[in-house]
């Protein structure tokens, strides 16, 4: 994080990723009961509320112009990294803010439509089998 801390990214954790006090704490280097304070003082939500939605659309903003900014000049590993992390994390965040599945999820709503739509097909061609003794003579 470049040797400061972004608030406004722990915030996005804690508020709609819903990182605990004591991961955000341990990830960001800081101490778990100062960042209580904080997100008492300054009011942090856990919801979907619309000023949430606001600071997501801001954090998002934020992101794509640091990816854009660090695209315009050659980059050594460590930028690398830390721009693909930007990426993942602007992607990450519009995500949750459009409620867009992942590939993966995508992939696996498709396979239980899929699944779903055999079972009904077999639910509509029931077929009735009869042994030999259960014919009436």
């Amino acid at each position: 994080m470049n040797g400061k801390r972004d608030y406004e990214y722990i915030r996005y954790e804690y508020e709609v990723v819903k990182r605990s006090t004591a991961e955000l704490a341990k990830k960001y280097e800081l101490s778990e009961s100062a960042l209580i304070r904080r997100i008492k003082k300054e009011g942090w939500e856990r919801s979907g509320s619309e000023k949430c939605m606001e600071r997501l659309i801001r954090i998002s903003n934020k992101l794509e112009c640091s990816i854009e900014d660090a695209l315009s000049e050659p980059l050594d590993i460590k930028s690398c990294k830390e721009l693909t992390a930007a990426i993942k994390d602007a992607v990450a965040i519009r995500r949750n803010l459009f409620r867009l599945p992942t590939q993966a999820e995508e992939f696996e709503q498709k396979i239980s439509f899929e699944k779903l739509n055999k079972a009904r097909e077999e639910d509509s061609t029931v077929s009735v089998e009869f042994a030999e003794d259960d014919y009436c003579t």
